[in-house]
């Protein structure tokens, strides 16, 4: 998609300019669950237009993650697109301490509910709904530091510091501990 950027740096511009805000509520999360000692499971859903999804796959493509496949071998998106930060947390040893836990982080993604024939559309007969594509690994498991440390160092090169328009003027302000949303005057 060339509105997303036609080189590397103009994909990794536009992506910063339009998605800094969800990038920094991810690796906010990210933190907050490592950080946090309860043993429980969570779950951060975030929802967001097709354009903010390419930006997304095109920051995740920049910050030096190591991919698997390359965005540009991805499907078109379509309705119910995921791309998924799956954050996976295992002890070191048998009777290890709660500090000792390893972190690391899988990125999924499926392009959702495309489907080229709708004449030989196959719904499903017990849901009687359409099923979206199954989620393809771009990354393997990377330590969750790591992968932290790649997100950041993309955010420290955006060229407007924690505030970007979005929405025809709507500005969005990204703060360290969460996102907060201002209307356009």
């Amino acid at each position: 998609m060339h509105e997303y950027g036609l080189t590397a740096d103009d994909k990794k511009s536009i992506g910063l300019l339009t998605s800094q805000t969800l990038v920094r509520q991810i690796v906010a999360d990210l933190k907050a669950c490592k950080d946090d000692s309860a043993s429980r499971a969570r779950t951060r859903l975030y929802f967001t237009k097709e354009s903010h999804v390419h930006t997304l796959l095109n920051l995740v493509a920049a910050c030096g993650v190591p991919l698997k496949v390359s965005p540009a071998e991805l499907d078109e998106l379509d309705y119910l697109t995921q791309i998924t930060f799956e954050l996976y947390e295992r002890a070191r040893g048998l009777g290890a301490e709660p500090s000792d836990k390893e972190y690391s982080v899988r990125i999924s993604f499926s392009p959702g509910t495309f489907c080229a024939e709708l004449v030989d559309l196959h719904v499903d007969p017990v849901l009687h709904a359409i099923t979206a594509a199954p989620k393809r690994d771009l990354t393997d498991h990377v330590q969750l530091d790591e992968v932290i440390g790649c997100l950041v160092r993309l955010l420290e090169q955006c060229p407007v510091s924690g505030t970007a328009a979005v929405n025809g003027g709507a500005s969005v302000n990204a703060t360290e501990t969460g996102v907060e949303t201002a209307a356009a005057k």
